[in-house]
């Protein structure tokens, strides 16, 4: 059954639009745009924007159901599960989660593979780094984090297999003193020989900026930063492609709640075009990566792998899908995707220095988010 009048669609952010300088609120509000631009009329879009956590999220999400929106997206990990419970008080409305895990009737999630950019990144900072150091600066090791790190090593190894990475965490991405933390570890990490920047690389403009001033080199995760000089490329997020699918679904009848997960062949997750600094042969050894990555044709957790204690975690012929020993995957997850977002994923890749205990820092991020 499709709908004739306008598909009302809301989006719920912790921070606020016009002040926030966050990479990942910025992704979404240019997704937001695109919408408009593809329906036109068609649509209705809004924005709660400034909702910080708990009761923002509960106080924005149940304001969209009062007033019969049909869509709902939850754009923060621990302020999306505030919703869950007005979906259940609301069953005309739609709702869909960002990082979230649980699922019901009329609330899905959706969530990005940032292991594949991150490593088309690695393979472009592991050709152009002339100490053979790296330096990988993150908030806190969560499970998306240690997805985008390990991927990104696993790039660099494969450009440079001598190549040794130093992981610092600064505790936060929202933090008031946040750009002051990040430059305090950029510091650091210089003093160490580090002279190519990357991994998770936080919310902010920080380490780029830094990069660039210095004359070293880094991934970007932000199009906005593209034009600095650091910049190798810029492992990004559209979620316009999503967001238009989710809302044709809606007009059309044939929504569904459901898992979510969106890799380069959804044209979700991408990497900008190598900078013009980089040698050709690097460059177009990252644009065939692309290519593969977009046709499903690279499997970039296909071991041997180690971890950086030296523990064999991925076998030779096998991958981390083979190895999942928990629950049956939900609906829509293959195994290797409920591998990369449970505890088995708590683990650095033999690159890493792996300067805190992934598992004791994952463990301890879900109980705060929760006890928020």
């Amino acid at each position: 059954m499709t709908t004739s009048s306008p598909v009302r669609v809301g989006w719920i952010h912790r921070a606020k639009v016009g002040d926030s300088i966050s990479s990942w609120l910025h992704s979404h509000e240019r997704a937001r745009k695109a919408v408009e631009a593809e329906f036109g009329d068609a649509v209705h879009t809004e924005v709660a924007d400034g909702a910080g956590r708990a009761e923002g999220f509960t106080a924005a999400a149940t304001d969209f159901a009062e007033r019969g929106f049909d869509l709902v997206f939850a754009c923060d990990t621990r302020g999306g599960l505030e919703v869950l419970p007005v979906a259940e008080r609301f069953p005309g409305t739609r709702f869909m989660h960002n990082q979230g895990v649980d699922l019901a009737a009329n609330f899905g999630t959706f969530r990005e593979a940032r292991d594949e950019h991150a490593y088309v990144s690695g393979l472009l900072c592991g050709a152009m780094t002339k100490t053979g150091v790296l330096g990988a600066v993150g908030g806190t090791p969560g499970p998306l984090d240690l997805q985008i790190v390990n991927a990104w090593a696993i790039g660099v190894r494969t450009a440079n297999p001598d190549a040794i990475i130093h992981d610092r965490w600064v505790g936060s991405y929202f933090a008031e003193d946040q750009a002051e933390r990040e430059a305090a570890v950029v510091t650091e990490l210089i003093d160490l020989g580090v002279d190519t920047f990357g991994g998770t690389l936080t919310e902010m403009p920080t380490i780029t900026k830094m990069a660039s001033e210095r004359g070293l080199w880094s991934m970007g995760r932000d199009l906005r930063s593209v034009h600095q000089s650091a910049v190798l490329d810029v492992a990004y997020i559209d979620w316009a492609p999503f967001y238009i699918r989710e809302v044709r679904a809606v007009q059309d009848g044939t929504w569904r709640a459901r898992h979510a997960y969106l890799r380069s062949r959804d044209g979700v997750v991408r990497n900008t075009e190598p900078a013009a600094v980089v040698p050709p042969e690097a460059a177009e050894r990252a644009r065939q990566a692309s290519r593969a990555l977009q046709a499903g044709e690279l499997d970039i957790w296909r071991g041997p792998i180690r971890d950086h204690r030296g523990n064999l975690v991925v076998p030779a012929g096998t991958s981390i899908g083979d190895l999942y020993d928990g629950p049956e995957p939900e609906p829509d997850l293959t195994r290797a995707e409920a591998y990369l977002t449970s505890r088995q994923f708590a683990w650095f890749h033999e690159a890493i220095t792996g300067s805190v205990d992934p598992l004791q820092a994952w463990l301890e991020q879900d109980a705060e988010s929760r006890a928020l």
